[in-house]
């Protein structure tokens, strides 16, 4: 079996534990490549080598961010008449979220030795997302989703980030605060949906993805794991009140029956702006767009425990 290693040190579990990839490294042995390419363009050539020796098992180590990065090379440098090869997610991001969807629980050292004793290697599989032909990824989010990102991150990131924005999130919507109020403002667009025209165009959080948990053990995409080749279209048009009311069906993976959600599975979506909005792949944030189309892609098999 032929193995290469894509790794992120800035990723953020890499970042803080900086011997994990010379570990990665010596358990290869030979085995297989580690490739640690330096930004984007690196990244970009690294992915035309792999298409040429056509590795059979490429390993991420990295996070969220890391995975929709490099799916998004892969598939520049495959192309759509070849399939994209294995992929073994070594986790080392910070939520791991992409990781948790696909069904791994080890830590990255253990997959890789999980990988190094196969064939075969059990896998699942999940479909491919694409952005306006130019990103690959499994989640992708606008309004209150991109909104949420950015107190995220304008709050340090991390597990515990992510929790005190939450809980001010739904305190704050509970009882009609600012807060939420400015988390989940309305914004309009119009969807058009494998082709037909959406009713509603104003909405308070709008995801689509191709995995069930949006993160932070959310699920509002319950349908997606087991609907090959679709996207799972999520859109809340409700008040932030009524928003908080619905995180027990979401968390609980169960679909939000009212009459202010839209719930689809497509092929293709269309989205169109009254105003630029900014928007997530993967837990990584995008300056606005006036409009984007999302797509299937092709189907992905995963290593898993």
């Amino acid at each position: 079996m032929t193995l290469a290693i894509i790794a992120n040190p800035r990723s953020g579990a890499n970042r803080r534990r900086p011997r994990r990839l010379k570990r990665l490294a010596a358990q290869l042995e030979g085995r297989g490549t580690l490739l640690c390419p330096d930004g984007l363009d690196a990244l970009a050539q690294v992915a035309v080598t792999l298409a040429r020796q056509a590795p059979e098992v490429i390993g991420i180590c990295g996070g969220d961010g890391t995975i929709h990065q490099v799916m998004t090379a892969l598939l520049a440098a495959y192309g759509t008449d070849r399939p994209l090869p294995t992929i073994a997610l070594l986790k080392g991001g910070t939520m791991n979220t992409i990781a948790r969807n696909v069904g791994v629980r080890s830590g990255a050292e253990r997959m890789l030795r999980r990988v190094l004793d196969g064939p075969p290697l059990p896998t699942t599989a999940r479909t491919l997302m694409i952005t306006d032909e130019d990103r690959a990824g499994f989640i992708f989010g606008n309004a209150g989703i991109a909104h949420f990102l950015e107190a995220y991150y304008d709050g340090g990131a991390g597990p515990v980030t992510a929790l005190v924005v939450l809980a001010r999130c739904i305190a704050s919507a509970l009882v009609g605060g600012p807060y939420a109020a400015e988390m989940f403002r309305h914004c309009q667009m119009d969807l058009v949906i494998d082709g037909e025209p959406a009713s509603a165009n104003q909405f308070t959080t709008l995801g689509a993805a191709t995995v069930a948990d949006l993160g932070f053990g959310f699920r509002p995409f319950y349908a997606a794991p087991t609907t090959p080749g679709h996207i799972q279209l999520i859109g809340i048009g409700s008040t932030p009140f009524r928003f908080a009311t619905a995180v027990p069906t979401i968390r609980l993976a169960r679909p939000i029956r009212r009459d202010d959600v839209i719930d689809h599975l497509a092929k293709t979506i269309a989205l169109t702006f009254r105003a630029p909005l900014r928007y997530t792949i993967d837990g990584d944030l995008y300056p606005p767009r006036q409009s984007i189309v999302l797509r299937a892609g092709p189907s992905v098999q995963f290593v898993i425990d």
